[in-house]
């Protein structure tokens, strides 16, 4: 005998046997072995143990088996038999590597729960003991130079749309926590052949091109070849990504950019298949949609397109990011509703709202409004892409400056109710009904503007979608009722009330933060309907009357400073009284307690068109 003995096949130690390319076979996996292991090997039949549990249960320890058998019957009968098994299932040691490096972050992710999650995290290492079958093998680069790719976060966000379906998917990321990654090899071999849908998503051609990705795309159409023309998909990002740079390989399958467009063909294709999807429970489809909200977050680029920079606001159903339009290169607004985290009997209400705020803003083009850009619709969630205003809403000036004074906020009201009067005076006629600190914004140059048009309608249809809304700003006369330009004043005079007052929504209890034309505003806001203000209009004509008295009371301070400093230079001792002033500024006949004196359009002083009995006001109420 002439050879290797730990290498040669048992034929070759047996003078009554004959050796054939079946003897070379034995070598060849035995040599498989010690590259795998690192060790020499002794015997055949070879199995791989605990302590090489990353190739146990593959393919690979299926072929080391078969090439090892001791009966030369048993083997490969040829070494081009051995390499097609081979070619199958071929994995570099960087691969091996790299999804080690995954399961050990994953492993990380395990160990680092809470106590009061280490039953989940059980219950999760528990499921390995039970098969999970599925109909979707998702495909893509998970890190590049250490970071998460834009690749996981597009995978991520399909994984959640699927399953929100009742698709049963493989996603490496989430379906080894669920699993447990002992055994991850072997898993995702097992999850391939599974499959009955291999859905490819990259950003760059450099990306889908990459090792691990190109494996499982090996592995998939080895072992579905009769079908994988009508079962693989692309998901490309059509920012990053254009068709015609797509890997040679992958150019003969469909791409979609779209998520909703993907999500159709796999339904419909399952459906072919005759799949039948999971029915989820409440919960799991609440704990879905927060997953989805956990990834279209802060780095996501929505649509390829819109890449979310910043949470600027969220809510229990929606949030709201500052994006950059990565086609336009301008700022905008994005505003995500998430379906999954409505109750399923206010998803209508959910749909309307969106829908009335994109019918809304096509119809208003105003300064102070903003334009809506875009608009995305799917099953799992709704996003509106408007205008950006560089500007802060005036809860958080609020909040930045305490107490405010009265003269800015003034100016501030005056300026919304002009920009309130010129929407209730459109064609249709549209009122905000959603008046409140947080949907006023002050821009760099104080001007004021309004967003959030959820709950607008227009002049003539009922408001059926409040249940969602706050109603701490809603007009209390008119729940139930068609809503009108006073539905917006009442919110107005709240809104003044919240700026000027100390936190307290109690008009009398604030009524020393502010002067008693303040108050009188605020209550001809907030009272009921027949003695309100009937426009905004109204309301700006009283608070430049306010402004006007403020101005003439400045004036007699001024004149009696100088009158004090004449006498002080003159050395005289005297005090004027009231009548000097009387002298200088006599008051006018009709500017008495019993009328308010209005100034109109022309800029007179004139008395206003509807006058007001001295009791609806304190006594000494605008005398001078």
């Amino acid at each position: 005998m002439v050879g290797t003995i730990l290498y040669a096949a048992p034929e070759q130690f047996d003078r009554s046997k004959y050796t054939d390319s079946r003897t070379d076979i034995f070598g060849l996996g035995k040599l498989l072995y010690t590259m795998l292991t690192g060790s020499v090997p002794e015997g055949g039949d070879l199995l791989l143990g605990e302590e090489h549990d990353a190739y146990r249960g593959l393919a690979i320890e299926k072929i080391l088996y078969k090439s090892t058998s001791m009966n030369p019957e048993d083997r490969y009968q040829s070494c081009e038999d051995m390499r097609k098994a081979l070619s199958k299932v071929t994995i570099s040691f960087s691969l091996i590597e790299e999804r080690h490096i995954l399961a050990q972050n994953q492993f990380d992710v395990i160990e680092q729960m809470p106590a009061d999650d280490e039953s989940a995290a059980s219950d999760n290492q528990a499921k390995n003991d039970r098969p999970e079958e599925f109909d979707v093998f998702i495909s893509f680069k998970h890190t590049d130079k250490g970071e998460e790719t834009q690749d996981c976060r597009m995978a991520e966000e399909l994984f959640q749309f699927l399953t929100g379906k009742g698709i049963r998917t493989f996603f490496s990321k989430e379906s080894l926590i669920t699993m447990g990654v002992g055994n991850y090899l072997a898993m995702i071999e097992k999850a391939i052949e599974q499959s009955k849908v291999l859905i490819l998503v990259g950003t760059t051609k450099e990306h889908l091109s990459a090792n691990w990705v190109f494996l499982e795309y090996s592995m998939y159409v080895s072992t579905h070849e009769d079908s994988r023309m009508d079962s693989v998909f692309l998901y490309i990002s059509r920012e990053m990504l254009p068709q015609m740079d797509l890997p040679g390989a992958f150019r003969l399958y469909s791409a979609y950019q779209k998520i909703e467009d993907i999500v159709k063909i796999v339904e419909n294709k399952l459906k072919s298949e005759n799949v039948k999807t999971v029915k989820k429970t409440d919960p799991e489809i609440r704990k879905d949609a927060n997953n989805l909200r956990k990834v279209m977050s802060t780095g996501y680029i929505l649509e390829g397109r819109y890449l979310l920079q910043e949470l600027v606001k969220d809510n229990e159903y929606y949030d709201q990011y500052v994006a950059q339009d990565l086609r336009m290169g301008n700022k905008c607004i994005v505003k995500i509703f998430f379906t999954g985290l409505v109750p399923k009997d206010k998803i209508n209400e959910l749909r309307s709202l969106v829908k009335n705020e994109k019918d809304i803003l096509i119809k208003i083009r105003h300064v102070g409004v903003p334009n809506l850009l875009d608009y995305v619709e799917s099953d799992l969630y709704y996003a509106l892409i408007m205008d950006y205003f560089d500007s802060v809403s005036l809860i958080q000036m609020k909040q930045l400056l305490g107490k405010i004074p009265e003269k800015m906020v003034l100016g501030w009201m005056r300026d919304l109710c002009l920009l309130l009067q010129n929407l209730h005076s459109s064609s249709p006629e549209v009122f905000h009904c959603n008046i409140k600190p947080s949907n006023i914004l002050l821009g760099k140059g104080q001007e004021i503007e309004l967003i959030n048009f959820s709950a607008a309608v227009t002049s003539g249809s009922q408001h059926p979608w409040f249940s969602i809304y706050s109603r701490g700003f809603e007009d209390v006369f008119s729940i139930g009722r068609e809503k009108s330009a006073q539905t917006d004043i009442f919110a107005v005079g709240l809104t003044l009330l919240v700026l000027l007052g100390d936190g307290n929504m109690n008009l009398k209890a604030n009524a020393k933060n502010f002067s008693q034309g303040a108050e009188y505003i605020i209550n001809k806001c907030i009272c009921q309907p027949d003695k309100r203000y009937k426009s905004c209009a109204e309301i700006v004509r009283d608070i430049d009357f306010i402004s006007f008295l403020n101005f003439r009371e400045g004036i007699k301070k001024i004149f009696l400073n100088v009158w004090r400093h004449i006498l002080f230079r003159h050395q005289k001792q005297y005090k004027p009284d009231g009548d000097f002033f009387n002298d200088i500024f006599p008051e006018d006949s009709e500017l008495n307690t019993s009328t308010i004196m209005i100034p109109n359009p022309n800029g007179n002083i004139s008395p206003a068109e509807s006058k007001l009995e001295s009791s609806e006001f304190p006594e000494g109420f605008f005398s001078y």
